[in-house]
């Protein structure tokens, strides 16, 4: 047996990647892994996560999940938590409802102030029902990887006071689902690589509207997803390589905002692409048509009176996927034909309504500045 033979460091690596319940020598696997369900005694539960703790040799913790969907005292977590991070615990997941389910009516858990002063953090996922409320001075000098799901703020500055905290933050991603306590969010992170924004207001028909200011001037790479209202950034994005735009407005939440502010859908995303415009990837969702309200809301194309450039001299490859031969698409990849001068390849994807030799045929008639561009249409 040759894996048995193999040294006790190496196999505990190994059976960090099982759950707990599943890893043999769990005692010395640097990971712990536990995850309520409704339909476990949540008594019998709580013992064994305290003998699992008390028994425990490996003096050091490189992950730490903790999943808690039941109703329980939170003096329980604070001290489970506490047992991580004395453990100099690297990767810390917590997801918390202590209401019973998943969703945002009940209780909510405020973080221990231990978390704050953890200084061996690397990654760090917090989701549920957590209020998000850090102390006037914290510091996580090891944080690079940090992901906010479905959270709630204390105070309107929470957020932007947390990321003062974070000097080596490379990756960030915030998933809003709902009423979370904010409208205004500032995002100043000035060493951040990689963001990713989901901001699924929609679900919920009396969420405001919001403003999302943006400094992150080392951003490479961009993601945004969900309900578009107010995107600022503040800092041009000269190092961005790649960036992906789905936008999902759709009528009852944001009508209000839209009306009140006279921001139209179409005007959102066009900001949004000016903002962008730097990206060698880019890739844009703008939503479906039914989500458009009035003629003003519509996202249709029009040339720009001139080109700054960017197009005509890096563009290489386009892809349009959803064609359906309407009058501002076909202006829109005409434009696109004539003006990429260094285009190396259009690929255009019709609707069943489509057939594609016709739009061949009708596309193939423009004219194209790269005579090396290929045109496909599937």
């Amino acid at each position: 047996d040759r894996i048995s033979n193999l040294p006790d460091s190496l196999l505990c690596h190994i059976l960090s990647f099982l759950p707990t319940k599943e890893a043999p020598l769990w005692t010395l696997v640097p990971t712990l892994d536990f995850k309520d369900s409704p339909c476990k005694n949540i008594v019998s539960f709580t013992y064994i996560v305290y003998r699992i703790l008390a028994l425990r040799i490996a003096p050091l913790l490189r992950n730490f999940t903790l999943a808690w969907y039941s109703l329980c005292d939170s003096f329980h977590l604070y001290t489970w938590i506490h047992a991580a991070l004395v453990r100099n615990v690297e990767q810390l997941n917590l997801e918390i409802y202590l209401n019973g389910n998943d969703n945002y009516n009940g209780r909510r858990f405020k973080l221990p102030r231990s978390v704050y002063s953890c200084k061996t953090v690397v990654v760090m996922e917090l989701t549920g029902g957590i209020l998000l409320d850090p102390p006037p001075s914290f510091r996580f000098p090891s944080l690079k990887n940090l992901r906010l799901c479905k959270f709630f703020y204390r105070y309107e500055d929470s957020m932007s006071r947390l990321f003062t905290g974070c000097p080596v933050l490379n990756d960030l991603a915030v998933l809003r689902d709902g009423v979370d306590g904010m409208t205004n969010f500032n995002t100043s992170i000035p060493k951040l690589k990689r963001l990713s924004i989901h901001f699924n207001s929609y679900k919920y028909p009396n969420t405001p509207g919001y403003k999302l200011e943006i400094y992150t001037p080392a951003l490479e790479y961009f993601e945004f997803c969900g309900d578009l209202h107010n995107v600022v950034f503040l800092e041009k994005l000269a190092n961005l390589v790649e960036a992906h735009a789905d936008i999902r407005a759709v009528e009852g939440p944001h009508m209000r905002w839209v009306c009140d502010n006279k921001i139209y859908c179409g005007d959102r995303i066009f900001k949004l692409l000016r903002a962008l415009n730097n990206t060698k990837l880019f890739s844009l969702y703008p939503g479906d048509k039914e989500h458009y309200h009035n003629s003003e809301e519509k996202l249709c194309w029009t040339e720009p009176p001139h080109d700054a450039g960017y197009l005509s001299s890096h563009l290489t490859t386009f892809y349009f996927e959803g064609f359906e031969g309407l009058e501002h698409e076909v202006d829109f990849v005409k434009y696109i034909l004539k003006e990429a001068r260094v285009l190396k390849k259009i690929k255009i994807n019709v609707t069943d309504r489509q057939s594609k030799e016709s739009v061949l045929e009708k596309l193939s008639r423009f004219p194209r500045h790269s005579t090396t561009c290929l045109l496909i249409v599937e």
